[in-house]
């Protein structure tokens, strides 16, 4: 039996993936936006801070086996991998 059977979508899904579909359309609340941004900078201050630590050097070290394609920058480095 190779046909399948369509499942019905219930109305809670379908009223999850109303709301999922219309956030696109409202901004966000500016509180939240701030923080977003403090998170960020804190990730990249992290990251370049940590890049001379064991664990930033091993992942560089396994980040040099995939230098072919050269479309991602990795930060704190000259290094570009896919």
């Amino acid at each position: 039996m190779s046909a399948k059977k369509s499942a019905a979508i219930s109305p809670v899904m379908q009223r999850v993936a109303g709301y999922i579909a219309k956030a696109l359309d409202k901004p966000l609340p500016e509180p939240v936006v701030e923080v977003t941004k403090h998170h960020i900078l804190d990730t990249f201050a992290a990251m370049i801070s940590g890049v001379d630590l064991p664990p930033a050097r091993a992942a560089l070290q396994y980040a040099r086996d995939f230098t072919t394609d050269k479309t991602g920058t990795i930060v704190a480095s000259r290094m570009t991998a896919s």
